[in-house]
C-alpha cells in the first residue's frame, strides 16, 4: 500500500479496516498532508486510498490548528470511512470551518452551512488526475461557488509555467522567459575555496524587505554596490540574466512584488522573471496581475507556486 514520506498516519490508515468488520467504519484525526499533499507518492496513496474505501466525511480543522492541538506541527482533517467499495455516486461530506470568537471563549467549532459542501468521488478523482493535483480540498475550504466558476474559466488559458523556464532547462521550447532566485552570499559554513565570482548586469542592488518594492521600483529606491560583482557560495544561482530589464521581482510568500524597467540584483529572498525587452508591457501587467484579488484567490488555492517549493506557476 502507498505510504508518501514514510508517513505513519498513512500506516493507521491501512491498518485500521484490517481490524474493522466489512460494514464497518473508522474515524481518524489525521495530519492534513493526507489529503493536501501533492508529491507522486502522496498522489498514488489518495487515489488507492479514495478507490478502496467508502469516504463519508471529512474535517478541515486547518484554521484551527493552534486552537484545538497546540502542540502539533501540522493541521489536521478528520476522516471517516468505511471498509467497503465506494459508490462514485454518494456524495462525501466536506466541512472546512474557520475559527471565530466561539472558539476562544467556549471552545467550540461551528460550521455555517456556507463552509459546508458535498464532493462525489468522481470529483475527487478527476482532480487527482491533474497536474496541479490535489486542488479540490483547497478550493472548497476559501473558494465560494462563483469564485471556483471564475477559476474554472482561467485554469482553461496558458500557464505562466508554460512560458517560464529555470535556469536548469536550458533549451526549453516555448518558455521565452526565465525565472530565478537571487544570489547567495558566502556564509559562515561555507567553502570558500568552491565560492563563484560573478559579473552583474550593473550595480544597482534591491533589499528583499525594501518598502520600495511596491507595484514599480525606480532606480533612486536602489543601493549601488562597490562593483558589477559579487562572490557568491557554491550552489548561489549564477544566473545573472534575471538581473537584466525588462523584469518582476516576487519576494518569498508573495509579500512583495514590483516591475524594474532597468537592470538590478538581488538576493535570494527574491526571485526575478525576465524576458526579451518586446514582452515590456507583458511584465507591466504581470506585476499589476500578482498584486490582485484575483491572483490571492489562486494562491489561497495553492495553484500558483514560483519557484522550487511551495506557494506551481499557473495564473
Amino acid at each position: 500500500m502507498p505510504r508518501p514520506d514514510m508517513q505513519i498516519a498513512a500506516a493507521f490508515i491501512w491498518k485500521a479496516a484490517l481490524h474493522t468488520e466489512d460494514q464497518g467504519r473508522v474515524c481518524l484525526v489525521l495530519p492534513h498532508g493526507t489529503i493536501f499533499n501533492h508529491g507522486s507518492t502522496a498522489i498514488d496513496f489518495q487515489r488507492s486510498f479514495f478507490t478502496q474505501y467508502s469516504v463519508e466525511h471529512v474535517l478541515n480543522l486547518v484554521d484551527y490548528q493552534f486552537f484545538l492541538f497546540a502542540e502539533a506541527r501540522h493541521p489536521a482533517v478528520v476522516i471517516a470511512y468505511r471498509k467497503k467499495t465506494p459508490d462514485s455516486r454518494q456524495p462525501i461530506e466536506y466541512w472546512a470551518p474557520k475559527t471565530d470568537g466561539l472558539v476562544m471563549q467556549a471552545e467550540i467549532i461551528t460550521v455555517p452551512s456556507e463552509d459546508r459542501s458535498q464532493l462525489t468521488l468522481n470529483e475527487i478523482l478527476l482532480d487527482l488526475e491533474s497536474k496541479d493535483a490535489p486542488q479540490i480540498w483547497k478550493q472548497r475550504f476559501w473558494a465560494t461557488a462563483r469564485d471556483r466558476r471564475l477559476m474554472d474559466r482561467l485554469t482553461l488559458y496558458p500557464r505562466l509555467r508554460d512560458y517560464v523556464r529555470q535556469p536548469r532547462e536550458k533549451k526549453a521550447r516555448g518558455k521565452k522567459w526565465l525565472m530565478a532566485e537571487g544570489i547567495q552570499p558566502v556564509g559562515k559554513n561555507d567553502d570558500p575555496t568552491k565560492a563563484k565570482k560573478i559579473t552583474l548586469p550593473s550595480k544597482r542592488f534591491i533589499k528583499a524587505r525594501s518598502s520600495k518594492l511596491d507595484l514599480f521600483l525606480l532606480r533612486d529606491d536602489c543601493a549601488n554596490l562597490p562593483a558589477a560583482e559579487f562572490i557568491v557560495r557554491s550552489r548561489s544561482n549564477t544566473a545573472t540574466a534575471v538581473f537584466k530589464a525588462p523584469h518582476v521581482l516576487v519576494a518569498k510568500g508573495f509579500s512583495s512584488i514590483a516591475y524594474a524597467d532597468f537592470h538590478v540584483s538581488f538576493r535570494h529572498a527574491l526571485r526575478g522573471i525576465t524576458g526579451p525587452r518586446k514582452d515590456r508591457d507583458l511584465f507591466v501587467f504581470l506585476a499589476a496581475y500578482l498584486r490582485s484579488p484575483t491572483c490571492e484567490i489562486f494562491l489561497l488555492s495553492d495553484l500558483i507556486q514560483l519557484g522550487s517549493q511551495p506557494p506551481r506557476s499557473t495564473c
